[in-house]
Parts: C-alpha cells; structure tokens; sequence
C-alpha cells in the first residue's frame, strides 16, 4: 500500500500506511521499513534523522536475507548523508548481486541498487543496471508500471536511455502475457 502512495505521490499516505505496519524489532522487514520511511521525509522535504538514527545499527545485523545487508547498509548510509561510504556499499552490493547464483535474490538487489543509484544522482550507473536486468524475469521488483510511476527514476525520465528501457520493459511484459496465455511460464 505505501509504494502505491509513493508512486501516486501521496507522501502522506504512504507516511501512515509505513507507520501502521507491525514492528516488534529491528529485522530485515523493519529495517526496510524505516528506510522508506526515511525515503518519504526526504522526498517530502523532511528531516531524515529520526529514522537514520535507528538503522545505524544495520551493518551489524545478522539478517536472516544475508544477500540484502550491504544493499541495506548502503541506503542507511546515503539516507544518513554519508554519500561517499553509501556509494561505496552500492558498488559493493552490486558487485555480488552480479556474482551470486540466486538469480531471484540478484534480480532484486541489482533493481533496488538501480533505484538508488537514480535516486541519488548516479544516472549512468543507474541507467546501465536497467539494461541489464530490463528483459530478465524476477521477482516483479523491475515493471512497466513502476519504471514509470517510481519518483525516485524522475532523474532518469528526460534520458532517452531511459526511454528503451521502457520500451524493451513493455515488449518483455507483452511477451509474457502472450506466453501466459498459451499456458506458458508468466513471470514478469
């Protein structure tokens, strides 16, 4: 529910919806919690630090999705305005979501780093994970729809890069409806 605010822009919304979840302990699940909520302030023009605040511990969690702690830490670390130790967990995240043979696990790490990549100003960077990941199935962290509604791509829009991307998304996508109605494998 909060991302379908985010991507309609309803800040406010998106704010209660994060709120309102269950939080017992600073897991995985409440980790990423608390980064979109930071996210949100930020894009509202908030200040970030009551939520920066509790995920410093981050790095030192023994999370029970291993595959996802340095993409974690490095969004706690940008949120946190250490850009240059942030980017330099992004590379780190990327590097061994390339390398990992979890290709679920590796979909998603490399589509978030995308986003944060955009959100932060790494418009290459971000631009040439999009190419990467645009026509691979996963786990439905990379659609149509969310490319184009996402205000954290609003960086990416006015790239014409940005533009073949969409349309090699919606092309993958049309192909995968079409396979999912001749009893074929749909995964978007």
């Amino acid at each position: 529910m909060a991302w379908l605010a985010i991507y309609d822009r309803d800040y406010e919304a998106a704010t209660d919806a994060l709120t309102k979840m269950p939080s017992d302990e600073l897991d995985f699940l409440e980790a990423l919690r608390l980064q979109n909520l930071a996210m949100v302030e930020q894009l509202k023009g908030g200040d970030v630090r009551p939520y920066t605040d509790s995920l410093q511990v981050v790095g030192d969690i023994s999370f029970s999705f291993r595959e996802f702690t340095p993409l974690l830490a490095a969004r706690t670390l940008l949120l946190s305005g250490q850009q240059e130790d942030g980017l330099a967990r992004l590379r780190e995240a990327v590097t061994q979501a390339r390398a990992s043979t979890d290709q679920r696990a590796s979909h998603t790490t490399l589509s978030m780093a995308a986003g944060m990549y955009a959100y932060y100003g790494r418009q290459d960077e971000a631009l040439e994970i999009f190419e990467e990941i645009v026509d691979r199935p996963g786990d439905g962290s990379v659609n149509l729809a969310g490319l184009q509604l996402d205000p954290g791509l609003d960086g990416l829009r006015a790239d014409p890069r940005f533009d073949a991307i969409l349309q090699r998304r919606a092309a993958f996508e049309a192909q995968a409806a079409i396979d999912a109605e001749a009893d074929g494998p749909w995964v978007p």
